[in-house]
């Protein structure tokens, strides 16, 4: 699945690997809300939840422990998306991002579920959103500045409601998501989603789920742009697909999304369409 990407194990319980990560073939490993766009929800923010410190495919390293009480992930990596080819052979150049989180298997009335807390420093530089009301002036007449340094956090979970007793990594469940960044420079400050999704008893080949999102835009960004006009404010929506498993290799399926945009004077969106696939 990774051909960019070289692993070793020591034991059973560490993992060290490096190279290039698609991180939404990574996204697509959790049961309920993975599948990276192709079998589960089609927006991105949902696929690979958007947090401003990590790019969708990433140069760097992976260091998996797993303990009794947790699987601890250490991830270093060069802040910008690795898409750009300059990022592959010149890495680092821009900073460096440290990411550590933990993650706790929990049980609930015999139905497996994780919790994972997630801690993020970049020492990328970007803009410093509190000069942004100067973008837009004539030269000189206002200081455009960079800041250096990100921070976010996140704790995400998953608890299955009802799993086939005879194969438990099938079925249905809740999922959600709430994460927070210092805002400055990083232009989302806070997100959340919560859905349920999976497969149900009699299809369970097929995928479903239904969720709602609200991306929360940095307050220091609000700002800037109302100082010129430009109004913005909070992007929500919600999502809601089935994707049926019509015979072996084939899946075929609709999706429904409707956006509340967070561009100040766009109307309410509405998306809907149907996805297939033929796997071979």
């Amino acid at each position: 699945m990774y051909p960019d990407i070289i692993s070793q194990k020591f034991g059973d319980n560490v993992t060290v690997s490096l190279g290039k990560f698609n991180l939404l073939d990574v996204a697509s490993t959790t049961p309920l809300i993975g599948g990276g766009g192709e079998t589960t929800f089609w927006n991105l923010g949902l696929a690979a939840p958007i947090s401003g410190v990590t790019p969708a495919y990433l140069v760097g390293g992976i260091l998996s422990v797993k303990t009794t009480p947790a699987t601890l992930t250490l991830m270093v990596y060069d802040p910008r998306n690795a898409q750009d080819l300059s990022v592959i052979g010149h890495p680092f150049v821009s900073g460096t991002t440290t990411s550590l989180s933990a993650t706790i298997p929990l049980s609930l009335a015999g139905l497996s579920g994780f919790h994972t807390f997630r801690g993020v420093y970049s020492s990328a530089t970007g803009l410093d959103l509190d000069t942004v009301g100067q973008l837009f002036l004539p030269p000189g007449s206002g200081a455009v500045e960079n800041k250096q340094g990100y921070r976010y956090g996140s704790y995400a979970f998953q608890q299955y409601l009802w799993q086939d007793p005879d194969n438990p990594s099938r079925g249905w469940g809740l999922f959600g998501q709430f994460a927070a960044s210092d805002a400055d420079p990083d232009p989302v400050g806070a997100s959340v989603f919560v859905g349920l999704g999976g497969s149900t008893p009699g299809r369970l080949d097929d995928r479903w789920g239904v969720v709602w999102f609200d991306y929360m835009f940095s307050p220091h960004l609000k700002t800037g742009l109302a100082a010129i006009g430009e109004g913005l404010r909070d992007e929500k929506g919600l999502e809601a697909y089935y994707d049926v498993a019509v015979v072996d290799h084939v899946r075929f399926g609709p999706d429904a999304q409707v956006i509340w945009p967070g561009t100040s004077g766009k109307a309410t969106a509405l998306f809907l369409g149907v996805r297939g696939r033929l796997v071979f």
